[in-house]
């Protein structure tokens, strides 16, 4: 538990032990000569907000983010019995106050303009819009790939099983934005599609008590990404060209991470540039890149490299100047970016990246700025999301 949940867990259960004095002396229970006179249906209502704000506080130690709502009505509950005891209980009106900001900020993450919303709608729409056809992938469908790319779609267990038409993943996420910064831990829900391809990825965690929520949407042929503090502030508002590529750099890196099966696509070209290597080139809606994939010697995918990421903004974000073309990180205002899988392990019958890391590859050092542990996924649902980081809270 970080040290301001911890602080906010205090001062919830704080606040409920001070708001159950007034039920203790509604009902006499014991002699309490600070407080005036409190009815016993007024009691009641002393002890409604105790509850409340008791269970608000048992959320947060569970690590619930739902914890906002009993807040809520805590608060509107203990105001009016401290209204009611003004010169008794008007400092529990500061403890009121204190926590206002931050359930309305959570209510607002809820809210149906919140980007966790959004994604759910748009989650939601694609997966009512596809008509899945899975079918069995087989020897055959491998023929026409290099050996490593084949022993690859071996080790993760994808022959004899269906075809990957729409997948889903949860992950424990830690990011961070400059090199020497600390990392931030929330939890991603990503929600990819084949046929068209698609991408939606929502990440939500918290700093100071506070929401933040990132959102990359991908549909068609333009990406946008966007990051919102206190669920209102945005920070982050991206799209363009470049958007579009870099997006579509990381929907290749998906596929070749999360959903090895559909490298059987006849789309992608393949180069064999050495005995654990290959260069993979694929386009989508005219945004074309390549990648070099490094496999280790169990035939699991070691790591997934490109060279068309990148946008001058992160440039400027990280004291660098243009690039020259041809030079290491690619062409000017391209960066090196690479994902490496640190762990391979089973889950639900298959093999799947469990713990990994993305790294920018600077001139000076690689920049480490995301680190990920698989926590669930999910090939070829027809249902709702499932997976949604709802009901959690980190940081």
């Amino acid at each position: 538990m970080s040290a301001m949940r911890f602080a906010r867990f205090v001062l919830l259960l704080l606040h409920a032990v001070i708001l159950s004095l007034g039920f203790v002396k509604a009902f006499e229970i014991a002699v309490l000569d600070q407080l005036g006179y409190i009815s016993r249906p007024m009691g009641l209502v002393w002890l409604g907000s105790a509850l409340l704000f008791a269970i608000a506080a048992g959320l947060v130690v569970a690590d619930r983010e739902s914890w906002w709502l009993p807040a809520a009505l805590g608060i509107v509950s203990s105001t009016f019995v401290i209204v009611a005891s003004w010169e008794e209980a008007k400092a529990g009106l500061v403890v009121n106050v204190i926590i206002l900001p931050w359930v309305i900020a959570h209510a607002l993450g809820h809210a149906p303009g919140s980007f966790r919303s959004r994604s759910a709608r748009a989650v939601r729409d694609h997966v009512r819009a596809n008509a899945m056809q899975p079918r069995t992938v087989t020897e055959a469908d491998l023929a026409h790939l290099p050996e490593p790319v084949s022993d690859y779609l071996r080790f993760a267990g994808v022959v004899g099983r269906p075809n990957v038409c729409t997948y889903r993943y949860r992950l424990d996420m830690a990011l961070r934005e400059s090199p020497g910064g600390p990392y931030l831990r929330g939890v991603a829900d990503q929600h990819n599609f084949v046929d068209p391809p698609a991408r939606f990825f929502f990440y939500g965690a918290t700093k100071l008590g506070f929401p933040i929520q990132a959102y990359h949407r991908y549909v068609g042929p333009h990406a946008v990404f966007n990051v919102r503090l206190a669920s209102v502030l945005q920070v982050v508002d991206a799209s363009g060209v470049e958007m579009d590529r870099a997006e579509t750099v990381t929907l290749f890196a998906d596929m070749c991470l999360l959903a090895p099966a559909t490298l059987v696509d006849p789309s992608i070209f393949w180069e064999r540039t050495g005995p654990l290597t290959v260069r993979g080139s694929w386009s989508n809606a005219g945004n074309a890149i390549s990648a070099v994939l490094t496999f280790g010697p169990d035939g699991g995918l070691a790591s997934f490299c490109s060279d068309d990421r990148g946008r001058a903004e992160d440039l400027a974000k990280w004291g660098l100047a243009e690039m020259d073309p041809g030079s290491a990180v690619g062409s000017p205002n391209r960066v090196r970016w690479s994902t490496t899988v640190t762990k391979w392990g089973a889950l639900g019958g298959q093999m799947a990246p469990l713990r990994g890391h993305a790294t920018w590859h600077l001139p000076g050092a690689d920049f480490t700025y995301a680190e990920f542990e698989v926590v669930d996924r999910e090939f070829n649902t027809g249902t709702l999301p499932a997976l949604s980081p709802i009901g959690r809270e980190v940081g």
